[in-house]
């Protein structure tokens, strides 16, 4: 077993020589060393490891292996960040790992078990369709298997036709329950894809379907059985123990049993319920799109006068400067509230995320590019959002300042939350407490 080493992100691990290095030279997957996914450094004393944005297990070498945390307490939370951001996770193909089911499937996992069912069935097919024998019976003029004496009189000899008897044999045959049961995922995740299909991007799109269509193809014999009458069967669900030459199908019937049961994965905890490529989170990403998508979220549901946008793209994002250079020089806040038409929208508030536990309040770059980016949309707040830090700032909204009439703040968002939602609720109250009163 390789030896795992707990890093958190961003964080220095020293690492023993003899187990980076072989014949005095690094020794490091190709694939890993080619990354961004952490930091060497070595002296002559001494090799230390950084882990980069990146959360999941990382491989390094056939002896040494990544675990890396996230650099704030997100305990049991983890699974809802990526839930309601959107975010998808980057997996690495070569390095595969046991997962939990927890939760309901979402969008950004359908090109992951796309990616990963399109390789099961292509094993299995590979290595040979599990056949089953069937019995089979009908009425011919030319017998073999076994002669029915009882049906071939009632049906054939009774009516004049002498020439006719009744058989049955058994046949060998791919549609069982176990083919079934993988036919069937490939049609839930089919017909997933086209409902959620606006949440993925269109070659990603393009790409689902031309996997789904090459394991529908790779199915060819295959019932499919809508009742869902697989799933009583043992094989399928693990009671009984395949034959001794297909166990390569457990681990392809595990994952359709979740795509079937539609159920997602757990990024907390370890399990082995189903076997994936390791996936790869990129926090600083995930919290900004899951910040965005709770304040756009609870704009729907609260019917807020705002426009919850995205400033890395348009209509969020504008020119920095009013005027005074032929380069367009972007602003590109995280988070724009935009209310009015857009002839005459204005800006109550910009928010800018920054995945750095609050020990204090914001660093001085951070703020410069929050005041900049407030001075340039005329708006009439300003906050910077952080996740809390364990002794440093309380969660909650505070407020730094003032600006040439623009209110400066810090919000401090709880990632470890005993309760998520009520977390996600009171960061909405106090953002709107913001600008409510000033639009209504």
């Amino acid at each position: 077993m390789p030896k795992l080493i707990p890093l958190k992100e961003f964080h220095w691990d020293e690492v023993s020589h003899e187990d980076l290095v072989v014949d005095g030279r690094l020794d490091i997957y190709p694939w890993v060393d080619k990354s961004d996914f952490f930091v060497l450094r070595t002296t002559s004393k001494k090799t230390e490891i950084q882990a980069r944005g990146w959360v999941g297990i990382i491989p390094l070498n056939d002896n040494v292996t990544l675990d890396v945390t996230p650099r704030v307490d997100v305990v049991g939370n983890l699974s809802r960040f990526m839930e309601v951001s959107g975010e998808s996770p980057t997996y690495l193909t070569q390095a595969i790992r046991g997962y939990a089911r927890a939760g309901t499937l979402y969008p950004s996992l359908v090109t992951l078990y796309t990616e990963a069912l399109h390789r099961a069935v292509n094993e299995v097919v590979s290595q040979g369709l599990l056949k089953e024998y069937r019995r089979r019976e009908s009425v011919s003029s030319m017998p073999h298997g076994r002669i029915m004496v009882g049906p071939s009189i009632q049906r054939s000899i009774a009516r004049g036709r002498s020439h006719e008897l009744t058989i049955s044999w058994f046949q060998r045959s791919v549609d069982n329950a176990a083919n079934r049961c993988l036919l069937y995922a490939t049609h839930r995740l089919s017909a997933y894809a086209r409902t959620y299909g606006h949440s993925i991007g269109e070659s990603d799109r393009r790409k689902v379907a031309r996997q789904l269509n090459q394991c529908t193809q790779l199915l060819n014999g295959v019932k499919l059985d809508s009742n869902r009458g697989f799933l009583d069967d043992p094989i399928v669900q693990g009671l009984t123990t395949l034959p001794a030459l297909r166990g390569y199908y457990r681990p392809a019937l595990d994952l359709a049993l979740t795509i079937v049961g539609g159920n997602a994965l757990s990024m907390d905890q370890p399990g082995e319920s189903v076997r994936l490529p390791s996936l790869l989170i990129s926090m600083g990403g995930v919290f900004e799109a899951y910040l965005r998508k709770v304040l756009y979220r609870a704009g729907q549901v609260r019917g807020w006068p705002v426009d919850v946008l995205d400033g890395n793209r348009k209509p969020g994002a504008k020119n920095l400067l009013d005027e005074g250079s032929a380069i367009t020089i972007e602003a590109n806040p995280d988070i724009v509230l935009a209310a009015g038409p857009r002839t005459a929208t204005t800006y109550p508030a910009i928010l800018e995320v920054k995945y750095k536990p609050a020990k204090s309040r914001p660093k001085r770059g951070d703020l410069d590019q929050t005041l900049a980016y407030g001075a340039s949309y005329r708006a009439k707040h300003v906050v910077v959002l952080q996740p809390r830090h364990p002794s440093g700032v309380p969660a909650g909204m505070h407020r730094i300042g003032s600006l040439a009439g623009m209110g400066v703040w810090m919000y401090v968002f709880d990632m470890g939350a005993s309760d998520i939602v009520k977390e996600e609720s009171n960061m909405a109250d106090e953002i709107a407490k913001l600008f409510l009163p000033a639009l209504r």
